[in-house]
Order: structure tokens, then C-alpha cells, then sequence
């Protein structure tokens, strides 16, 4: 075995180690926020609840992060300490630069003609867009205030909305300009319930949360995101079906781009569904004074919208990572997805039910 071989191995094993650790640490983090929620209503339990169920998003998408290095050879180890802790979209544009980079290689458009109708620049533009955002976002303390209240049902106080409406327009729209379709955007948090119904009941009946898991998965945001992604899927699928060689050492670098694009562009796609959350992992962490009151205080008078964002609302963005996950995976095989359409068309049409 080559030395270059034995790193991009030990590169491989260390990668997967990441992705299996963060994708556990994920779903206990979840488990814990849920039974959290259920059982106490104090602001202090709550905002607790908050602070896992945001870090368990920002680990599916870790997890994800990780597994595009290891599939790209970048041992991301070493880095991780240089990173800010929870800038996951500005190293989601530090991998999707690398990719850019190793897509021009000579030995790659030598061995095939890398398709020209998929626009690598212009992605590579919109990746940088979103991780100019989120570095931005990452310091507006307004603006993620406003987030953080809206997200649970608190009052945005005058021309809160429109701002908080301006501030999160770039998002949105680099999301849209990648999936190509107008129905990606800011989702909606809708709370309504029927006569007599509250979320605490519904945590405590998980036939009746369930429906409002799949109604939720039905929203505009769910299925518009999900069937660019499921979109993109085919697209990518069937690029690769063209070079479906046996021996082609170029279609297997071409299928290790395209593989790493696709799951890095659904994931700046999914972006929006991760805006209300992230600003939870400071409210939630840190009990601090706001205009009326303590975030604990805010915390314990929206309870019913703090349950609803984490046991409808989080739930929905997981299932989303986790199906861009075995989306990218599925590409990611030696037929690129091509073996078992049925299964295939099944997982890009993504079906939640």
C-alpha cells in the first residue's frame, strides 16, 4: 500500500469516527431536550431543553461536514480547533472552495468532460454568500434576538418583524437561487392547534404528536426544500449514470465531486431551517436580562412555542440532514446511486411518512 494511500485510509477512518460520534451525540442531545421538555415548564428547564435541541442540529450538520472531508481526503482533525466553534457554514465554504479547486485538475477533465450545465462558480458564489451570512448573522445580537423570540412566539415589539424579515432575506435567497425554485425560502413557524389542544398534551401522546410531525412535514418550507434537494439528487444521479464504466478511474473522481457538491449544496438549501434555532444556543445557554423581562422568564411564558420548535419544528430540520445524509450516501456508491431506482426515486421524493 502507498503512503498516499495509508493517509487517505487513516484520513477515511478518522473522518467516519467524527461522523458516527457526532451522529450519537446528536440524537442523545434530542432525547435529552425532549424529555426535558416534557417534564418540567420553569424557564430554566426550558431554555436547558433549547440549548440540546440546537446543538443537536448544529451536530447532524457537523456530522455532515465531516463526512464530505472524509470523502474528499481533507483531514479536517487538524482544523478543528482553528474554527469558531459554531461557524459550521463558513467551514461548509472552506470545503466547497477545496472541491472547486480539485474540480479543474487536469487528470480529472482529461479523463472526462466535466458537465457543463452544472454552474461550479456560480455554487461556489452562493456558498460564499451563505457563509458570509451566517458570519454575519453570527454577530447581530439584534438580529438574532429577534430570531429567538419569533421562533418561540414571543412579541417582535414595533417594525421587529420587518427587520427581522430584512435581516434574514440573503439567507433565503441564496437558498433559492441554488434550488432554483421561489417555494425555498424562510420557513414559517405554524402553531396553530385545535379547540382544546395544547402541546403539552401532545407530548404526552405520540399519536398526536406524530400527526403534527407529518403535517409539518407537509408545510410549504418541507416540501419545497425537500423536493429541490430530491431534485438535485436525480440530477446528480444521472450524470454519473453517463459515466458508469467499469475500471474508469475519472468517473470515480467525477462521482467523488459531484457526490461532495450535492450534500453541500443541500445543506446551504437547508440553511433557513436552521435560522430559528441557532440563536438558542446563546439564550439558552447564558440567563440573561431583555426588554421585559429574563430569557428564563420568556422561556417559561412561551412554553407552548418553545415545545412546539423543539418537538415539531427541530425534529422536521433533523429528518431533512438526515435524509440529505443517505441521499449522499447513495451517491456516494459505486454505481452512484444508479442500482435500485425504485429505492432511489423513494429517497429522492423523500417521503416522511
Amino acid at each position: 500500500m502507498s503512503r498516499d494511500t495509508q493517509a487517505r485510509s487513516r484520513i477515511t477512518t478518522s473522518m467516519d469516527a467524527l461522523v458516527s460520534h457526532y451522529a450519537r451525540q446528536a440524537d442523545s442531545n434530542l432525547k435529552h431536550a425532549h424529555a426535558a421538555a416534557r417534564a418540567d415548564r420553569s424557564g430554566y428547564a426550558l431554555a436547558d431543553a433549547m440549548l440540546l435541541g440546537q446543538q443537536s442540529l448544529e451536530m447532524y450538520l457537523k456530522a455532515l461536514v465531516f463526512m464530505v472531508a472524509g470523502m474528499l481526503g481533507i483531514d479536517w482533525i487538524a482544523d478543528i480547533p482553528k474554527a469558531r466553534e459554531h461557524d459550521v457554514y463558513r467551514w461548509i465554504f472552506g470545503l466547497y472552495a477545496c472541491h472547486v479547486d480539485k474540480i479543474r485538475a487536469p487528470r480529472l477533465n482529461a479523463a472526462l468532460d466535466v458537465p457543463k450545465a452544472l454552474d461550479f462558480e456560480g455554487n461556489a458564489l452562493a456558498v460564499e454568500r451563505s457563509a458570509g451570512f451566517w458570519w454575519r448573522y453570527s454577530r447581530n445580537r439584534d438580529l438574532q434576538g429577534l430570531a429567538w423570540r419569533h421562533s418561540i412566539g414571543a412579541p417582535l415589539g414595533d417594525g421587529g418583524r420587518g427587520r427581522l424579515d430584512e435581516g434574514l432575506l440573503s439567507c433565503a435567497e441564496v437558498a433559492r437561487s441554488l434550488a432554483k425554485s421561489s417555494s425555498v425560502g424562510i420557513p414559517q413557524l405554524s402553531r396553530e392547534s385545535s379547540p382544546g389542544e395544547s402541546l403539552r398534551d401532545e407530548a404526552l401522546c405520540p399519536v398526536a404528536l406524530g400527526a403534527r410531525l407529518r403535517a409539518h412535514m407537509k408545510s410549504p418550507w418541507n416540501l419545497g426544500v425537500g423536493a429541490a434537494v430530491g431534485l438535485k439528487f436525480v440530477e446528480y444521479r444521472e450524470i454519473l449514470s453517463r459515466y458508469a464504466v467499469e475500471g474508469d478511474g475519472g468517473r470515480r473522481i467525477l462521482q467523488k465531486r459531484l457526490t461532495a457538491e450535492f450534500c453541500l449544496l443541500s445543506l446551504v438549501m437547508l440553511a433557513p431551517g436552521y435560522l430559528y434555532a441557532y440563536p438558542h444556543n446563546s439564550m439558552g445557554r447564558y440567563p440573561g436580562n431583555v426588554v421585559d423581562g429574563t430569557t428564563t422568564d420568556i422561556y417559561r411564558l412561551h412554553s407552548d412555542g418553545v415545545r412546539h420548535l423543539l418537538l415539531v419544528d427541530i425534529p422536521c430540520q433533523a429528518w431533512q440532514l438526515a435524509r440529505v445524509s443517505a441521499l449522499t450516501r447513495m451517491l456516494w456508491r459505486k454505481d452512484g446511486g444508479a442500482g435500485g431506482v425504485a429505492g432511489a426515486r423513494a429517497a429522492a421524493e423523500g417521503d416522511a411518512s
